[in-house]
């Protein structure tokens, strides 16, 4: 049986589901990971709602859980004080950024889109998160540079914030170093076909079996935000001029 205290209308969730007595502006701020706020009334604090978060909290360890009823930790969090309660907000720790969830209050789609946020809207390779970025069955978008070029992986990153947090959008955007990174360089060189060390932005339909294609032509922001919208919405196949399917 979960145990439930108070603390100035803030609960937090722990991972093994307990109650802890802290909230998000107490004295820890800075040292907060991911974490989700879960706005609802009074009436709410109890029952369903809380037994399918406190199941899905056990599946995201690395996620902190509050649960509060106060106006003004829900505008903080930007919680429309029209919608629905419950009303669930994701704050994601490396970009700062906000994502609401705007779905059916289920474990399945909670846990889905904790699972798709929680993560940076740009992801770099590594050996630590290769496993989590070839066994996606996501849409990808992969930008291919050398350490030294640091604008156009800034511009990169600011075209996957752009798509973060939105509804029914669901893509990851992949930072891949190629003159630093050994570790699988010669798999994923040859997968994409790669020679040399232009940077170059490619997207592909889950890493596997999934169609490639390259944005051809300069990468603006602009240029990048237009490839991956189209690419999310299946049109690359009739724009040969600006993309290439490899």
């Amino acid at each position: 049986m979960m145990q439930r205290r108070k603390c100035s209308g803030v609960s937090w969730k722990s991972k093994n589901s307990s109650i802890r007595n802290t909230h998000p502006f107490g004295s820890e701020p800075s040292n907060l990971g991911t974490f989700i706020i879960i706005d609802c009334n009074t009436s709410e604090r109890s029952g369903t709602e809380s037994e399918k978060l406190a199941a899905v909290s056990k599946l995201h360890p690395d996620v902190i859980f509050f649960q509060t009823t106060r106006a003004d930790v829900a505008k903080m969090f930007l919680i429309d004080p029209e919608i629905k309660r419950p009303a669930l907000v994701l704050l994601e720790k490396e970009s700062k950024q906000l994502s609401h969830f705007d779905g059916p209050f289920t474990d399945a789609r909670i846990y889905d889109f904790i699972s798709l946020n929680k993560i940076p809207p740009m992801i770099t390779y590594t050996r630590e998160t290769a496993a989590l970025i070839l066994d996606s069955h996501l849409q990808e978008l992969w930008l291919f540079v050398t350490v030294h070029d640091s604008e156009t992986k800034s511009i990169f990153q600011e075209a996957a914030k752009a798509f973060k947090g939105k509804v029914n959008i669901e893509i990851f955007s992949v930072y891949f170093q190629m003159d630093l990174l050994q570790t699988d360089r010669r798999q994923i060189f040859g997968y994409f076909g790669i020679t040399g060390h232009a940077s170059r932005v490619i997207a592909v339909n889950g890493f596997f079996n999934g169609e490639k294609y390259v944005l051809n032509g300069e990468l603006t922001l602009s240029n990048i935000k237009s490839f991956a919208l189209d690419f999310l919405e299946d049109k690359l196949r009739s724009q040969q001029s600006d993309t290439t399917l490899l």
